[in-house]
């Protein structure tokens, strides 16, 4: 290799260039094997070759995903067009041109020569239309980058990789015009050096790729064998969405499936259970819709355009834009998402993984997709670092079409109640033989006449609480203190007896108020008495008040005497109260009555104390659920006598007892505070038949059974069953 000429290089100056070309070279030869990216590898190329040749500046182009070339960097790239602002467009485009056609390493000499182009083999250039002129003052170096590994398909399904080496990228350096021609061999000698490294990078990032690729069809192996053993359709959704979101290395995807006229969102990743009414759900849904009624996949990208309504499909030949109803889908479902990019793709059947392409998505054989895969990234790139990508898309929904389809089939209810019995069919013959079959059936059928014609007992069980039948409560009639308690828990008390003494401050305050009241009233009312009779006394009147004769004001204060009397009486009857009696003999229920009560405050109508006669007999107070009221109401219209009941109690297991009903209470009382909770019971009135209970204490816990009759044995045991199925399929 030549180095390029300078006026005023030295030996020892020469000497020094090659060695740091030599490093730089060498720099550039670790950077192939460790840099990940292309950006960072042609910038530290392309700065280094710029500075080692002292070239004016360069620029790169590197081909795109969809085949063409793009600039990706460049360094002086602006400066060495002298051209005015409106040719500089047309000069650009003239260097892509002439990088797309480069296939070897060349020299262009600048703007106005048109000297012949030079290969590094001294060839003469091609002077024909396939090389446009370099449109810049300086001499142009170009040298092109090949990928000896070819290039691989970023999706699952087709092989699209070629081993035929092609130009990768294009690398350009612009020499000052006043290098010799010897100096501009050797730099175009040293950029095919640089390139080579270069060409090393591509082929590490070609064979990075097909890795990927590698482990993403391993990964899509896996998820087949995964999918070929489930048999449930949600499960079957939910592998599809969380193994999808890992392919694609995206942030959220959804697979919607047709109910009726519209599509049901399935299983979306990271969310269970779906709510039907939510805003994203139900544009998912309309989404889906139009997806699917046009037939091909949809992209959204939030940098291709301003609108969704723009948004067109980058791989379509035949259209330039979304139709309206679709792109208005689109709008809102972004609007509400705030996905940045997006791609929806209908599961068409009848498509295999090696041979689904555009143009066969485009014209489906089937007018009905299966089902619609959506899969959204909310950021630039992936929780990987790399982007959503449409082909994957595709292939993925191709790999996933037949067994969704194939659980959507089998989930319907006449085919997978008759999948189900078909397998115990197969595995009973196969495990029992013919004749054992046949006695298995014999049996069976004598089981169901059994439960269809031997009739049994029918009972509805509830719980319930032992109570005394004759109870009454004390309640307190007025605010107050509980001044002393003179009973305990369990005493036996009689009728009248005192249980309790009440104090009320503001009642002993009011009647001493209205008493000294009285007392001024009365020495007013005797003034005027004796002023009738007595002058000196009638002196002592004259702070009545003026204008009114004696017997005037005799009348008033005697009614007013009467009046404050009456509020005496009246208060003398509320300090009565404050002592409260028994209201009938009996045992004391209530618990603890001296801790719970001792100087306590209360308040009018709180209850203070519980009495009962527990040797005057029982009853029971039972809770039955709502859904057992039919069958007993009904039962009690058919009965003539009151529905017999048998109970246990909670301290007595083992015993017996009987009862009958005696009332069903006519409404339930439903609490404002949960109106979410379940349905509140009915109150049910259970007499007990014996006088007396052994193990009986009050508020003991009771299981009870309500007779109804007699059923069918089938509909006494399955009758819970068979309601849930009734409403299942009728309401």
């Amino acid at each position: 290799m030549t180095p390029p000429s300078h006026p005023t290089a030295t030996a020892t100056d020469t000497d020094a260039d090659w060695q740091s070309w030599e490093e730089y070279v060498e720099r550039l030869h670790e950077a192939a094997r460790a840099v990940n990216e292309p950006l960072p590898f042609y910038e530290q190329l392309l700065h280094g070759a710029v500075d080692a040749v002292a070239a004016l500046g360069g620029a790169i182009w590197r081909r795109t995903a969809d085949g063409a070339l793009e600039l990706i960097h460049q360094i002086g790239f602006q400066e060495v067009f002298e051209l005015p602002e409106v040719a500089k467009g047309q000069a650009q485009r003239q260097m892509m041109q002439l990088a797309m056609r480069v296939k070897a390493p060349r020299i262009c000499p600048p703007r106005g020569e048109r000297a012949a182009l030079n290969t590094p083999a001294g060839n003469p250039a091609s002077t024909g239309p396939e090389f446009a002129e370099n449109p810049s003052s300086a001499v142009l170096l170009l040298c092109p980058v090949r990928n000896s590994m070819g290039e691989a398909s970023p999706g699952f399904g087709r092989n699209d990789s070629t081993t035929e080496p092609r130009v990768q990228a294009v690398v350009a350096l612009f020499q000052d015009s006043n290098h010799t021609p010897a100096g501009q061999e050797g730099g175009l000698q040293f950029l095919s050096t640089v390139c080579l490294a270069a060409t090393d990078f591509e082929a590490f990032f070609a064979m990075r790729a097909l890795r990927t690729r590698q482990d993403k069809f391993r990964q899509a192996a896996g998820l087949l064998q995964q999918l070929s053993g489930s048999q449930a359709l949600k499960p079957t959704a939910y592998q599809i969405v969380g193994e999808s979101r890992r392919l694609l290395a995206c942030d959220r995807v959804s697979v919607l499936v047709p109910r009726g006229h519209g599509w049901q969102l399935l299983a979306v990743s990271g969310a269970d259970p779906i709510h039907a009414r939510a805003d994203l759900v139900r544009q998912l849904s309309a989404l889906a819709r139009r997806t699917a009624h046009w037939g091909e996949v949809v992209e959204y990208r939030e940098n291709q355009a301003s609108s969704p309504m723009e948004k067109c499909n980058a791989h379509r030949l035949d259209a330039t834009e979304l139709p309206s109803a679709l792109g208005e889908a689109l709008q809102r479902h972004i609007d509400t998402s705030h996905a940045r990019h997006l791609v929806a793709v209908p599961m068409v059947p009848k498509r295999s993984l090696l041979d689904t392409s555009e143009e066969e998505l485009a014209s489906p054989s089937d007018p009905r997709p299966t089902a619609v895969l959506v899969a959204e990234q909310f950021s630039v790139a992936g929780s990987d670092g790399k982007c959503l990508s449409r082909q994957a898309a595709i292939d993925l929904a191709a790999l996933c079409e037949p067994a969704l389809r194939r659980t959507l089939h089998g989930n319907r209810w006449p085919v997978r109640m008759g999948l189900r019995v078909a397998r115990g069919s197969s595995w009973l013959a196969t495990s029992l033989g013919l004749r054992r079959a046949g006695l298995a059936a014999v049996g069976l059928v004598a089981l169901v006449a059994a439960l269809v014609w031997i009739p049994v007992d029918l009972e509805v069980a509830a719980p319930a609480s032992l109570l005394p039948r004759v109870r009454g409560n004390l309640f307190a009639p007025c605010n107050g203190t509980v001044k002393k308690v003179l009973v305990s828990h369990g005493d036996v008390v009689a009728a009248g007896q005192v249980l309790t003494l009440l104090d009320d401050p503001q009642l002993a305050l009011e009647t001493q108020r209205v008493r000294g009241e009285i007392q001024t009233v009365r020495k007013q009312l005797e003034a005027v008495t004796a002023a009738q009779t007595d002058r000196s006394a009638r002196a002592q009147t004259d702070r009545l008040p003026a204008g009114l004769p004696l017997s005037a004001q005799q009348q008033q204060w005697t009614q007013q005497l009467a009046g404050l009397s009456g509020q005496l009486q009246i208060l003398d009857r509320r300090r009565a109260a404050l002592t409260l009696h028994s209201p009938m003999a009996g045992r004391v229920l209530t618990l603890d009555v001296q801790n719970l009560l001792e100087t306590r405050p209360v308040r009018r109508g709180d209850l203070l104390f519980t009495v009962a006669n527990v040797d005057a007999g029982w009853i029971l107070e039972a809770e039955l659920p709502q859904d057992r009221l039919g069958t007993v109401l009904q039962a009690a219209k058919t009965s003539a006598v009151s529905l017999p009941v048998r109970f246990r109690l909670a301290g007595n297991s083992r015993r017996t007892y009987s009862g009958h009903v005696e009332q069903i209470q006519a409404t339930a009382v439903l609490l404002d505070t949960d109106l979410t909770g379940p349905a509140p019971p009915i109150g049910v009135r259970i007499c007990v038949d014996q006088e007396a209970l052994p193990y009986g204490r009050p508020g003991m816990a009771a299981e009870v059974r309500i007779g109804c009759g007699r059923r069918a044995m089938g509909y006494v045991w399955l009758h819970d069953v068979w309601e849930t199925v009734y409403r299942w399929l009728v309401f």
